[in-house]
């Protein structure tokens, strides 16, 4: 599985359960691909929602306030920090 394909894959999962939200690549995650799923729209929406991407091609939702979520958004924060330095 590449990051295409995971990106694909995110898509097709916003486009099925969040209409609304398009998928974002954040870095890998939990052994796969992590995606924060963004509104479509502009300004602040509250908690990002996330997706990890397996390199079996299934997708995991990650539940808010858990755990893995705020271990998602940490991990999300730094891969895009990353990008900016």
């Amino acid at each position: 599985m590449d990051k295409d394909r995971a990106q694909k894959i995110a898509d097709a999962y916003c486009s099925k359960h969040h209409e609304y939200r398009h998928a974002v690549y954040g870095g890998k995650f939990d052994g796969g691909f992590l995606f924060s799923l963004d509104f479509n729209g502009s300004g602040h929406h509250g908690t990002p929602l996330f997706v990890v991407v397996k390199n079996n091609g299934s997708t995991d939702f990650i539940e808010k306030e858990s755990a893995a979520f705020y271990k998602a958004w940490h991990s999300s924060n730094d891969y895009f920090d990353g990008l900016n330095t």
